[in-house]
């Protein structure tokens, strides 16, 4: 048997397996338990069976003792009765005591003799001269109370024969009675009153019962009196006998009141408790070896079953080579890599089994516990070949020896790793000559306190920094100060007069934890063309400023015409009536002053056409003004054109007196330019009205121009292009420029359809040039931003 010492497996291992019990072979331990229990049980019924022939003896013995004491009893009390036959004939006819003289001396239990008339009445009465507890009848009194005697005393007349009575007390005292009544031819009758108790106490005596029973009288089957003794114990060995010659309801009863003894104590009892002893013993050793060798084997089972379970998950080829380099075992990752189905390796030498022999190494490294590696290519059952890498491992020798049991060759597939590991070089290759052909130097610093180590450098770095970290330092510094835009960042390197743009990232190096990765791109050329672009955009901005000042010159001359033609006519006239002397001098100023005012009139025309055209060639002049200003100076300029195009301006102004911080001219630019195209959109069709409406939010302000033109011919998103443009004298640059101001105030343009036709646009300003740029992209309709040059 295999000690439990030994086979020690984990409890919580053996949980796991009990989940499924193992089938083991209980009928050993089923026998043994089947024995202790049929031993239990003979056992307890040996017992039973003596303690119950015990009983049955004392019973048998009780019941001889009973009928001893009844037999006696009956001969006693006939006796009795036969002796009393005579003398109480001469009782009743002379009265005297002292013919029951010889009856009193030889029946002590007689305690007295009366003479009863019929009518119940005592006449006369003896009484024994022994102590009597009782106390005697007197002549004179009545019978008539004592029922017992009074039904015996009818059935001895009916009867013609003496008759006893059924028992009974007097005076409440403890002392049992009977009386024997003997009939007279005259309907009196003698009675004799006999202590029962007296009688039983003498012949239970006699029977030397007074320390081994209990004796009580029953009267239809109850102790009496009722409560002279207490209840009879359950269990008892009690002997009920019938008292003749009382009535037939009349018994005794002996009960056994010594103490119980133990069952053990009879030598056959102890004889048998001995022998289920030492068969209890002797089964319950078994009992305990078997339970041994029941978990002995569930544990050798369990451990059987859990390697069996780690051989089949292990995803390496495993075999078990014995000392003559045949296989002993393989498992099913083996069979599967070299294709073994219904074959199996067992029983093959090493290099039948994978094409290679353990004889190439010195087994005695193997003893010594060295462990043996090797890759080489194998060979499958279908004879494919696969690149795999084994390893062979000598089994530990059985506790007491010294020389292995075999070897463990472990066989694993490396294929794909191979394949990977050149796949990764490969991509490793990749990506490095990536890095080393971009653009941009690229470094990497390992993140640490006070340890600022270069781990990577591509060529373009070191070309500018060389190989030492302070490069990579000075450029992190400059990134931390510029504004960064995410992890993207573009700063100048004042020391060589160079801008670069930065990207920093954070990433974990392998071997090294968190470290930091900079790419720098050299951008000091896209500068220098932006800078350009920007030139080029406020020349183009200024000659779209020029060609609409250009476009307004016919209006302009016909608006400066009317006050010309007016001073004119004013001069010639006053001119005139001075030289005909018809002048005065209420007449001469009052032509003065409408000369002023007319020439004050064509002044402000001009001022407001030098202020609109200077506006662009200036810095942005930011100050607070109301939308009901930028409305009037507006329209001013507006209701030129729309003399000119024969055009009305509808203007709504639902915020008077909201103010805007902005700059007021190039606002009034960006409208005028709106009102323009919208005008001339309006030339297509029948309309003659453009509406222009102001509202304001808590947020924001709201110009608004509504046209009921051609609508938008093109998709809205080309329409910002530079120098896109539908019109045929357009240059496609106006709306592009209202678009740079709008953002320049940290608003936009927005563009939907006219319910009724045409296009409405949309200025939504912020209340507050220096507002966030998330707030003008918040607020505001929705719709898609477009160029009025498109119309």
């Amino acid at each position: 048997m295999l000690k439990t010492s030994k086979i020690k497996v984990d409890d919580k291992l053996l949980e796991l397996i009990s989940a499924d019990s193992l089938r083991v072979n209980r009928f050993g331990l089923y026998v043994t338990v089947a024995a202790i229990v049929f031993i239990l049980i003979l056992c307890t019924t040996s017992l039973w069976f003596i303690d119950d022939e015990s009983r049955k003896l004392e019973a048998s013995a009780q019941t001889a003792v009973n009928q001893s004491i009844a037999r006696q009893f009956e001969e006693r009390t006939l006796a009795l009765a036969h002796s009393l036959d005579a003398p109480a004939k001469r009782f009743y006819q002379t009265e005297d005591c002292e013919v029951f003289a010889v009856v009193f001396a030889l029946h002590p239990a007689l305690r007295e003799v009366v003479l009863a008339q019929p009518d119940g009445s005592v006449r006369a009465a003896c009484r024994g001269h022994l102590y009597s507890e009782m106390t005697p009848r007197a002549v004179g009194t009545s019978i008539a109370d004592q029922r017992a005697t009074q039904d015996a005393i009818a059935f001895s007349i009916m009867s013609e024969h003496p008759v006893f009575s059924e028992p009974y007390v007097r005076q409440h005292r403890m002392t049992t009675y009977a009386d024997l009544v003997i009939p007279i031819s005259t309907g009196e009758s003698v009675i004799a009153s006999l202590s029962l108790t007296r009688l039983l106490r003498d012949l239970v005596g006699e029977a030397n019962l007074h320390t081994a029973y209990r004796l009580d009288i029953l009267v239809d089957g109850s102790s009496f009196p009722p409560s002279l003794y207490a209840p009879i114990p359950e269990g008892s060995v009690s002997v009920e006998t019938q008292l003749s010659p009382l009535p037939y309801n009349v018994s005794f009863i002996t009960t056994n009141t010594a103490p119980k003894t133990l069952l053990v104590d009879s030598t056959p009892a102890k004889t048998i408790i001995v022998l289920a002893l030492g068969l209890l013993f002797t089964l319950t050793l078994l009992l305990r070896y078997q339970i041994r060798q029941m978990r002995s084997e569930t544990e050798l089972r369990a451990r059987v079953a859990i390697q069996k379970t780690f051989n089949d998950s292990i995803t390496d080829g495993l075999l078990v080579v014995g000392l003559t380099s045949r296989v002993l075992f393989s498992n099913t990752a083996f069979d599967k890599l070299f294709g073994y189905k219904e074959e199996s390796p067992v029983g093959l030498s090493v290099r039948e089994a994978i094409g290679i022999s353990v004889d190439v190494v010195d087994p005695q490294r193997f003893h010594e516990g060295k462990v043996v590696e090797l890759e080489y290519t194998a060979r499958r059952r279908d004879g494919t070949e696969f690149d795999c890498h084994i390893s062979v491992t000598p089994l530990k020798p059985i506790q007491g020896r010294t020389k292995s049991m075999g070897w463990l060759v472990a066989v694993r597939d490396v294929t794909e790793q191979r394949r990977a590991r050149l796949a990764l070089a490969t991509e490793h290759e990749r990506t490095v000559m990536m890095i080393e052909s971009m653009n941009a130097a690229v470094s990497v610093v390992h993140l640490e306190e006070n340890n600022n180590e270069l781990l990577y450098a591509n060529a373009l770095y070191c070309k500018y920094w060389g190989q030492s970290v302070e490069g990579h330092v000075r450029i992190r510094d400059l990134f931390n100060q510029a504004s960064a835009v995410g992890h993207t960042a573009e700063i100048h390197d004042k020391k060589n007069g160079r801008w670069l743009s930065v990207t920093r990232s954070v990433l974990p190096w392998p071997g090294k934890g968190a470290s930091e990765m900079l790419a720098v791109t050299d951008i000091t050329d896209r500068k220098e063309v932006e800078n350009l672009m920007q030139v080029q955009a406020k020349a183009a901005e200024s000659a779209s400023h020029l060609i609409t000042m250009g476009e307004m010159a016919s209006s302009l001359a016909h608006e400066l015409n009317q006050p010309l033609a007016a001073v004119q006519n004013y001069a010639s006239a006053t001119l005139t009536m001075m030289q005909k002397g018809r002048t005065s001098e209420d007449r001469v100023a009052e032509a003065l002053t409408k000369i002023i005012n007319q020439t004050q009139r064509a002044a402000y025309i001009i001022r407001r056409i030098r202020s609109f055209a200077k506006a662009k060639g200036g810095e942005a002049n930011i100050t607070t003004v109301t939308v009901d200003k930028i409305v009037a100076a507006t329209m001013e300029l507006a209701l030129i054109q729309a003399k000119r195009f024969g055009m009305k301006i509808k203007v709504c102004v639902l915020c008077p007196g909201h103010e805007l911080v902005c700059d007021a001219v190039m606002i009034e630019q960006v409208l005028l330019n709106l009102l323009k195209n919208a005008m001339e959109a309006s030339q297509e069709t029948d309309s003659e009205t453009v509406e222009f409406t102001v509202t304001a939010t808590d947020t924001q302000t709201i110009f608004e121009v509504a046209d009921h033109g051609c609508g938008m011919p093109v998709e809205p998103d080309k329409v910002f292009t530079p120098f896109f443009t539908t019109k045929v004298t357009g240059m496609g640059i106006g709306l592009n420029i209202c678009r740079s101001v709008v953002e320049s105030h940290r608003g936009r343009i927005v563009i939907s359809e006219n319910a009724g036709g045409g296009t409405i646009f949309r200025v939504l300003l912020p209340n507050s040039t220096f507002a966030p740029a998330e707030t003008a992209q918040q607020s505001g309709d929705s719709g898609t931003a477009t160029d009025s040059n498109s119309q």
